[in-house]
């Protein structure tokens, strides 16, 4: 354990003690790991320094230099992949090869799609973050539905390339403002068709991959382009890539409108099922990026915890959970249910890790022992 002055604690650090307001409610308790939202709260707080659980921050930082690593790489070579298609019409194969690998590694064991986003944020160029993040989803997705290692690299593949046709759009046209007209919106739509003649060119990039490209945008429905292809007519990387493509693209901030909240493009996904979107896409999306699993603790934004007891099918960042005690570790008298879906009043502030919950459950016993 070691004191931090409150101004020098970063992300990542995990809490040595429970923190409590002037009036008792825990805000924190010990074993928390720090967010920047978090460092902020504690900010404004009268609080000089912090107790750091050091042996927890160390693993943290090893375990995340890993995929942040993996990702600094990709995202220099993707942004030489971008500028060398744009300035000579060349792409280094054997360096996307290798960043898919990297990043099939990662996910392979079992790293968190919200922890990569968070890390991936951290990159200003739209097109670099976007390609990247795509290809996490996608490959994220691809190992929900047990794909073999061969169809992981050619999804990879396929989602981190799916927009190397932007490159020949005029900047101008994609950094617009305002609303496009329909030459400046047909101009955009033709990255697809672009990018899959790019790709045509290079034998070691496989038919599947090639029509994620081509493909991305179509739609369940039929109602998307280049082509108006619908349902099994549009290979399945394309339909794992279409979700991965819209929701990376709703949570990221775009010049003509600021990012969707993670519960609202959770919610835009889910609603468009089986209408964009195809439905077993879906479900194995929703199922990789559900934040709090029945019966997991959680502490609410009241300062209650509380045990989820159900996930709403459409939106599954807002569960429907049991109080089990407030903030000051009082029983609750009798079960009382809050469905965050319709009640929006109530937040899941933290869910509690291994740790916590082992802690937590044992100071509860005692007290009702």
């Amino acid at each position: 354990m070691k004191q931090i002055k409150i101004e020098n604690l970063k992300a990542g650090m995990v809490t040595g003690q429970t923190v409590c307001s002037k009036s008792g409610q825990i805000l924190m308790v010990s074993g928390t790991r720090l967010s920047n939202s978090m460092i902020l709260r504690l900010q404004e707080m009268d609080l000089v320094s912090l107790l750091i659980d050091e042996a927890e921050e160390v693993l943290y930082q090893v375990t995340e230099h890993s995929l942040a690593q993996t990702y600094k790489e990709a995202s220099t070579q993707f942004k030489h992949t971008l500028d060398s298609v744009f300035e000579n019409n060349h792409i280094n194969i054997a360096a996307i090869r290798a960043n898919v690998e990297g990043l099939i590694n990662e996910f392979l064991k079992n790293r968190s799609i919200l922890t990569a986003i968070y890390i991936i944020r951290k990159c200003n160029d739209y097109a670099v973050h976007h390609s990247i993040q795509v290809c996490i989803m996608s490959l994220v997705i691809g190992i929900k539905l047990e794909y073999s290692h061969e169809q992981l690299m050619e999804l990879g593949m396929g989602a981190l390339l799916q927009d190397i046709g932007m490159a020949r759009v005029d900047p101008e046209v994609i950094s617009k403002t305002g609303s496009l007209s329909s030459e400046e919106y047909d101009e955009i739509q033709q990255h697809s068709t672009v990018g899959h003649e790019i790709i045509q060119r290079y034998e070691e990039i496989s038919l599947h991959a090639a029509n994620v490209i081509l493909q991305h945008h179509e739609r369940w429905n039929g109602s998307g382009y280049p082509q108006g292809l619908k349902t099994k007519e549009i290979h399945e990387y394309a339909r794992i890539v279409a979700v991965a493509d819209v929701f990376s693209a709703l949570t990221s901030d775009r010049p003509y409108r600021p990012a969707y909240t993670f519960d609202e493009a959770v919610e835009y996904i889910t609603t468009l099922s089986d209408y964009y979107f195809d439905p077993k896409i879906v479900d194995a999306f929703l199922d990789s990026i559900i934040s709090y699993p029945v019966d997991s603790i959680v502490i609410l934004n009241s300062g209650a915890f509380a045990l989820v007891v159900d996930v709403h099918p459409q939106v599954p960042t807002l569960p429907t959970v049991r109080i089990i005690c407030d903030s000051s570790l009082k029983m609750a008298v009798a079960d009382k249910e809050i469905n965050l879906y319709k009640t929006r009043d109530f937040k899941v502030a933290q869910v509690l890790n291994q740790k916590q919950t082992a802690l937590f459950l044992s100071k509860t016993k005692s007290i009702s022992g």
